[in-house]
């Protein structure tokens, strides 16, 4: 259960092995549904979303408890990426839209 941003959110998971030769995916360690219900507080309203995944990795390497946590920690990585190539380069407002531009440009901010 997570408090911020204005609301209150809940996230329960649940993981199994038994998919895992019928999936046809490869390396596939276990499969998992990934339940989140959000109430804004400021208006009470409820949302509730349902996500499925798949992951390499087995219950010996990822318990319920780390793969709730390493989907979170994704979040922590991909906003703080955006925002320093928003906020430092002002990457939305560029104007480089054709051929190689945007790859090439995006690859140099990678790098600085």
């Amino acid at each position: 259960m997570d408090k911020g941003h204005g609301r209150l959110e809940t996230r329960s998971i649940q993981v199994s092995t038994l998919l895992n030769d019928y999936v046809d995916f490869p390396y596939c360690g276990q499969v998992f549904r990934l339940e989140r219900e959000r109430i804004i507080l400021k208006t009470g309203k409820k949302e509730q979303e349902t996500v499925y995944g798949i992951t390499s990795l087995g219950p010996e390497k990822a318990d319920p408890a780390r793969l709730l946590s390493l989907n979170r920690g994704q979040w922590s990585i991909e906003n703080s990426e955006h925002y320093v190539r928003d906020m430092a380069y002002d990457e939305d407002r560029q104007q480089i839209r054709t051929k190689n531009g945007p790859q090439v440009m995006a690859a140099l901010r990678n790098f600085a």
